[in-house]
């Protein structure tokens, strides 16, 4: 005896099942009269449809107490599917749908679903595997290479998880570690100014069904300075009202710069150290230091 055609069907956790079986009689003036559904072998009936009376209506039973109520046979549909709506876990499995007819020989189909479980939660690590504190990454110099890790855990099947940049994909090449984790290492060769402040975001998704769960990251980063000459038609008072205003430009008349070095040590911005170096009168001071708020993202 050959064993019954096996079909396929897929369902995400929470969503409906549809189980389909063809109950469409192979000979003319024929019927189905009585559809079982059974589970993994068993030879309880765990839900049945029964039409033999021909006067009435058929009706509907369910003898499996794990359905809650959630199944349904619909015999009227092409094919007819039994439904289980708000699927668990413990809904898969490979069920057999028998159906006898008035005069055709009983025929048998089996359907495996597959109860789609999405991923539970990401973790982001740093290179070292240490979480990231309010998911802020660095400092870091700039043309440093950085490294960071996406963990997420649990679904069925495994998930794949992805790092985007920009709306784009920047890496797809996922790991399985075990059963229910699965990694994605993003690597930054070198750290470029455009990666000031960037978010990365990691995605899971094992389906098509419900959207994939984010975390994101900010990178933060160390600018190296970029040496601007500057205008040096103006007069030492200007400068003093630059700095006591905090204006973002630097005027000097009398003076030129002597060196510029950089000071980098608030988290988040960056700013430049500038000295002035008198060359003529009538300005009676020798030296002028001028700590310049001036943001580097500006240069």
């Amino acid at each position: 005896m050959h064993p019954a055609p096996l079909h396929l069907a897929e369902a995400v956790q929470g969503n409906t099942g549809k189980l389909e079986c063809n109950i469409t009689a192979p000979l003319a003036g024929d019927r189905a009269i009585l559809v079982i559904w059974y589970k993994n072998g068993q030879t309880i009936p765990l839900y049945t449809f029964d039409a033999r009376d021909s006067t009435r209506e058929g009706s509907h039973r369910s003898s499996n107490s794990s359905f809650d109520g959630r199944a349904n046979f619909y015999p009227n549909r092409t094919p007819a599917v039994l439904e289980i709506r708000q699927t668990k876990n413990s809904d898969s499995g490979v069920y057999r749908c028998r159906v006898d007819f008035h005069k055709s020989p009983t025929r048998n189909t089996r359907v495996q679903l597959s109860v789609i479980i999405p991923p539970e939660k990401l973790q982001i690590v740093d290179a070292n595997g240490h979480s990231i504190p309010h998911y802020i990454l660095g400092p870091y110099n700039e043309g440093a290479s950085v490294n960071f890790t996406c963990v997420a855990s649990g679904g069925r099947p495994p998930p794949t998880v992805n790092w985007w940049y920009n709306n784009e994909i920047v890496n797809h090449s996922s790991t399985i570690l075990s059963e229910r984790r699965v990694r994605n290492t993003l690597i930054l060769n070198r750290l470029e100014r455009k990666h000031l402040k960037a978010i990365f975001t990691c995605q899971a998704s094992n389906n098509n069904v419900t959207n994939p769960i984010s975390a994101s990251i900010h990178l933060d980063m160390n600018r190296s300075p970029k040496i601007k000459t500057l205008d040096t038609n103006a007069i030492a008072e200007e400068c003093e009202t630059t700095r006591n205003q905090m204006k973002e430009k630097l005027i000097g008349d009398t003076h030129k710069v002597s060196r510029m070095r950089p000071y980098l040590q608030l988290p988040s911005e960056s700013y430049v150290l500038l000295t002035f170096q008198q060359v003529r009168p009538p300005v009676n001071t020798s030296i002028i230091n001028l700590v310049a708020l001036q943001k580097l993202r500006s240069l």
